[in-house]
């Protein structure tokens, strides 16, 4: 089935796993879309997020539900058998999109325990107009209290020109380091692999 949007095959081609994020630079750089992109997207060029959370996401027109995936427990086996640390990704998320409570994510975590979770980041909420918000001490305490590390943003899916000064997600113009501490408990855990 079509929902109306034209791409190079060709350039998608190039690429060994095609993910959400090139389908969305595909159509948006097909001169093309140019007229139908700006009608839907209220006369203006979409950022490659906006469609995405427009037209792939889950409720939307070119949404395919995954197969199969790993479970958490599955995908940090195989992240330390290859040597890396496994650290879960904008928990935060899951309070502002799934309605999930610090409580129901610490539990979650103790039953695939990872390395860390990612404490240091602001959210913005795309399903509340990108409403900014802040958990980095929640985040924080809640590693301490499962002795992993909290790690800081790192959800940035590369450069573009059409990114401009706008970035979604992550910590803009601030600076975290690692405590001794979490270096130390970081280090440890990388030579027990």
């Amino acid at each position: 089935e079509t929902i109306g949007w034209q791409i190079d095959k060709d350039r998608l081609l190039q690429f060994d796993v095609i993910s959400k994020a090139h389908i969305a630079d595909a159509v948006i750089d097909y001169l093309e879309n140019l007229s139908a992109l700006k009608r839907k997207f209220n006369n203006r060029m979409p950022s490659r997020g906006e469609f995405i959370e427009a037209t792939m996401n889950k409720g939307c027109p070119a949404y395919i539900p995954r197969l199969k995936s790993p479970t958490p427990k599955e995908a940090i086996d195989v992240i330390r058998q290859a040597g890396g640390v496994a650290s879960v990704a904008h928990p935060i998320a899951a309070i502002y999109e799934q309605n999930m409570t610090v409580e129901e994510i610490e539990d979650a975590i103790k039953s695939f325990s990872p390395d860390g979770i990612e404490a240091y980041y602001y959210y913005f909420s795309k399903s509340r107009k990108d409403q900014k918000f802040e958990m980095v001490h929640e985040f924080v305490d809640l590693a301490k209290r499962l002795n992993i590390i909290a790690v800081g943003g790192s959800d940035f899916h590369g450069v573009s020109e059409k990114i401009g000064n706008f970035i979604d997600v992550g910590m803009v113009d601030e600076e975290y380091t690692m405590t001794e501490e979490q270096f130390i408990l970081l280090k440890y855990r990388q030579d027990a692999i």
